[in-house]
């Protein structure tokens, strides 16, 4: 069984014939159906999927940022039948004691809910909700695994209004506190159909659930576009798998708590612009084995 594809990747959009391509070890054009590295334990088949939603971390600012697939919510991948299909390796054993102890990873909680339009055209999307019909909205941001002594954080608030006649306010609560105003000024009626405004606060957060509540200036069109926290996660082994990078550099030891010895995390290696995870270098996950947090735990290269 091998499987083929790109899931929800997001791929170059310039495609330059002329030149060495940076997207796939081809060179010259993204191939659009490359094989996929396969882990197969017992009667199991497991693979990297990649989904709809590129994440980047700047290592300066201590913020993600994050971009929606434009075309389609799903990731689709393609199964055939072949000889020696390609597979995961296993990371080799690393000797050297670790100058690095990592018990929490850089991460984002995200709600982005891309609904509708305020535009008669183009890619940017946004929530369902137009608060010309009711100029309040609640929903939560869910925060899993919030590391101890987290503090403030950065939350990133952005929204969109459509009114030619007026400024239009969002005043957003955190969890009952204020947390601050965004403002978009009137729309020109000859160049643009909408007007955005987006903003970086911090504030403590909860693990679980997020409340937030955003009230904007009554009767004006408007909508929201995202929600965005970046906090530091505690890596927990979980029933719902997840992805993360501990941007460190050399021998690095991970520390995971509620893990065993069968736990592994999986291998992704980054390849090109298109995969990149980091703004500060290319992000490489490697296999190896985590052990519980009291017992003795492996080191990983990273």
């Amino acid at each position: 069984m091998k499987v083929f594809g790109y899931g929800g990747l997001q791929q170059d959009e310039r495609l330059l014939f002329d030149t060495e391509s940076e997207s796939v070890e081809s060179q010259r054009v993204p191939d659009d159906l490359v094989e996929v590295p396969t882990l197969r334990e017992g009667n199991q088949l497991l693979f990297w999927a990649e989904g709809t939603q590129r994440r980047t971390y700047s290592p300066t600012t201590g913020k993600w940022a994050h971009s929606n697939n434009y075309y389609s919510r799903y990731s689709y991948y393609f199964l055939t039948e072949g000889d020696a299909p390609l597979r995961i390796s296993a990371l080799a054993a690393v000797e050297s004691d670790a100058a690095t102890a990592l018990d929490r990873v850089p991460f984002a909680a995200i709600w982005d809910e891309d609904q509708a339009g305020l535009y008669q055209g183009g890619r940017r999307m946004f929530d369902g909700h137009d608060f010309a019909t009711h100029n309040q909205k609640r929903f939560n941001v869910n925060v899993a695994d919030l590391a101890e002594g987290a503090g403030e954080v950065p939350v990133e608030v952005s929204f969109a209004a459509a009114s030619s006649t007026s400024n239009t306010t969002a005043e957003v609560q955190l969890n009952g506190d204020r947390l601050g105003q965004l403002s978009a000024a009137p729309f020109n009626t000859l160049t643009s159909s909408a007007t955005l405004d987006t903003k970086s606060f911090r504030h403590t957060i909860q693990e679980g659930a997020n409340s937030f509540v955003v009230t904007t200036t009554t009767g004006n069109s408007a909508r929201m576009d995202f929600v965005r926290i970046s906090y530091p996660r505690l890596l927990k082994v979980q029933a719902i798998p997840y992805s993360f990078s501990p941007k460190s550099t050399g021998v690095t030891t991970l520390l995971s708590a509620g893990s065993n010895s069968l736990d592994k995390i999986m291998a992704h290696r980054s390849v090109g612009k298109s995969y990149s995870r980091s703004t500060a270098h290319q992000s490489l996950r490697r296999a190896c084995h985590l052990h519980h947090r009291h017992s003795p735990t492996s080191i990983c290269s990273f």
